[in-house]
C-alpha cells in the first residue's frame, strides 16, 4: 500500500508508513474493489432481467398466437383441435383466466358439461387473484345455460308426446284436444321461492272440468322433472307460498266475484285451506248479512278460522293480506309452440 505522505510502499496489511510513520488509508483500493463489485452486480442484473424480460415477451407472443389458433378452430368447429390448442395455452400461462374460459365454452357446445365445470374449478385456484371473478362469471352462466337447456327439453318433450306427461296422475287429462294442443300454455317461474325454477302448463283444450294447471319441479339427484299435485286451470301463485284457483263453475250464488279456491305450499304441494265467493241480492241472500248495504256479501273462508260474512272492506282487507299485488309471481304464460319454446334460449 503505497503512502500519500512519502510515496514509501508498504505491505498491503500495514496501518502505518514504515518510512514516515503516517497513518495508511485503505479506503482507495476497497474503493476500487467495491466498485467492481458493484459494476458485476449491475451487469449480472442487466444479462437477467434482459433474459427474464425476453422471455416472458416471447412467452406472451406464444400465448397470444396459440389463443388466436385456438379461436380460428372454434370457428371452423374443429373442437378437437381447439381444446388441444387451448390446453397449450394454458400450459404457457397458467393463470391467466381466458384460455380457461374459452375452452369451457368448447366443452359446453360439446356437450360435454361436467368437463367445463371441472376445468373451471381447478382455474379459480390457480389463476390471478384479479382474474377469479371472470373464472366464476363464466361458472355462473354456465350452470344457468344448463338449466334453461333442461327446461327447453323438457318442455319440448311434453310438446311432441303429451300422452306421456299427461296421464301422470292417473288419466285424468285423456280427453285433451291434441290437435289443439298449442293453444294450451306454459310458464316458468320461482313459485315456491327455493331460487330454482318450476315449469307450470296450462291445460284448457278440455272440457271445463279437466281443465287444470301441472307443476313440473326439477329435481337436482335425478336430473329429471318431477310433477306436483295438479291444480285448477288458471291458478295464480304469489311469493308469499299462496295460491288461487277459480273455480270451474260458479257454484255460489254471486257474480261480483268469481269463487276460488285458496292454497298454501307446504313441503312440495299446495295444500287446501278454503275458497272465497259471495252472494249477492239479483240471486238471493240473507237481508242481515249486508251491513254495508251494497248488495253483495263476501266470504273468505280459511279451514282455521270461523266462517262469516264480510263486508267489500273486510274482504279487500283479508284479500290483500294473503294475495298482494306486488308479491304476484309473473309466470310470463305463453302458447305452447315450438317457437315459444326455443326462445327460452
Amino acid at each position: 500500500m503505497k503512502c500519500k505522505q512519502c510515496g514509501t510502499v508498504n505491505k498491503a496489511q500495514a496501518q502505518f508508513c514504515s518510512n514516515c510513520g503516517a497513518k495508511l488509508d485503505p479506503s482507495s483500493k476497497n474503493k476500487k474493489i467495491y466498485i467492481a463489485i458493484i459494476a458485476v452486480i449491475v451487469v449480472v442484473a442487466i444479462v437477467v432481467g434482459s433474459i427474464f424480460i425476453f422471455g416472458s415477451s416471447n412467452t406472451e407472443k406464444q400465448y397470444n398466437e396459440l389463443m388466436d389458433q385456438a379461436q380460428r378452430y372454434v370457428e371452423e368447429k374443429e373442437y378437437q383441435q381447439a381444446e388441444e390448442t387451448y390446453l397449450e395455452a394454458i400450459d404457457i400461462e397458467p393463470k391467466k383466466a381466458d384460455a380457461y374460459v374459452e375452452l369451457a365454452d368448447v366443452y359446453v357446445t360439446t356437450d360435454q358439461v361436467e368437463k367445463a365445470v371441472e376445468l373451471l374449478e381447478e382455474a379459480k385456484d390457480v389463476v390471478y387473484e384479479d382474474e377469479r371473478e371472470i373464472i366464476e362469471d363464466k361458472e355462473e352462466e354456465i350452470s344457468n345455460q344448463v338449466s334453461i337447456d333442461q327446461y327447453i327439453k323438457f318442455l319440448k318433450a311434453v310438446h311432441d308426446n303429451p300422452e306421456d306427461y299427461i296421464d301422470e296422475q292417473g288419466g285424468i287429462n285423456g280427453d285433451i284436444d291434441e290437435a289443439m294442443f298449442e293453444e294450451n300454455e306454459f310458464g316458468i317461474g320461482d313459485i315456491d321461492q327455493d331460487g330454482v325454477d318450476e315449469i307450470i302448463i296450462n291445460y284448457t283444450t278440455t272440457s271445463m272440468a279437466g281443465m287444470h294447471s301441472e307443476i313440473w319441479k326439477y329435481d337436482d339427484e335425478s336430473q329429471e322433472f318431477e310433477m306436483l299435485p295438479i291444480l285448477g286451470a288458471d291458478t295464480e301463485f304469489y311469493k308469499n307460498g299462496y295460491a288461487k284457483t277459480p273455480f270451474s263453475h260458479n257454484q255460489s250464488a254471486g257474480m261480483t266475484i268469481w269463487p276460488y279456491i285458496i292454497y298454501k305450499y307446504d313441503q312440495n304441494k299446495y295444500e287446501m285451506l278454503g275458497e272465497a265467493y259471495c252472494y249477492d241480492e239479483a240471486y238471493g241472500y240473507n237481508l242481515a248479512d249486508d251491513v254495508d248495504n251494497d248488495g253483495v256479501v263476501y266470504y273468505f273462508d280459511l279451514q282455521d278460522e270461523q266462517t262469516r260474512p264480510l263486508t267489500l272492506e273486510e274482504y279487500n282487507q283479508l284479500v290483500d293480506k294473503y294475495f298482494p299485488e306486488d308479491e304476484l309471481i309473473d309466470l310470463n304464460m305463453q302458447k305452447f309452440t315450438i317457437e315459444n319454446i326455443e326462445k327460452l334460449a
